[in-house]
């Protein structure tokens, strides 16, 4: 549970401190810091550094988030107050309901069995990407959304 909400809070810590230092849209923020830190995750994947790489980029977010409060200390309200406008509410929003909806749920289809639960499994057992020798069906799909769930 602790590191659910870490994640969170580091996606959070990113997102205040791209409030505070970008005029992008608010809508924008989710996008743009999810692609990258799958990206991110991708590129310390390749060089054998998943799992620190992982713990850096969670702390990073975190830090990220404290620095964007410290320098807008004098306007907080404000600062925290656009994180909740519509693009930024409606992720954070739905990324918590849909992970209440669907914690402890089983594989069921014939791909969560093949491809999409295998995949994460050999992740998080790893610590790496999926090697040659693997199990999986489908070894040629990007491993983009396991990354961001081993995140």
């Amino acid at each position: 549970m602790s590191a659910v909400f870490l994640s969170f809070a580091s996606l959070a810590g990113y997102f205040l401190f791209l409030l505070r230092v970008t005029s992008w849209p608010n809508a924008f923020l989710p996008f743009f810091t999810v692609s990258t830190l799958m990206c991110l995750l991708y590129a310390s994947a390749m060089s054998g550094l998943l799992k620190p790489g992982a713990y850096c980029l969670t702390a990073l977010g975190l830090a990220a988030g404290a620095a964007g409060a410290y320098f807008s200390r004098n306007r907080l309200k404000e600062y925290f107050g656009r994180l909740l406008e519509p693009g930024t509410a409606i992720f954070i929003f739905l990324s918590i309901l849909l992970w209440a909806a669907y914690r402890g749920v089983q594989y069921s289809a014939w791909d969560e069995f093949s491809h999409w639960g295998l995949a994460i499994k050999e992740i998080f057992t790893r610590n790496s990407l999926i090697p040659a020798n693997s199990a999986l069906a489908c070894k040629d799909y990007p491993p983009a959304t396991a990354l961001f769930q081993y995140y």
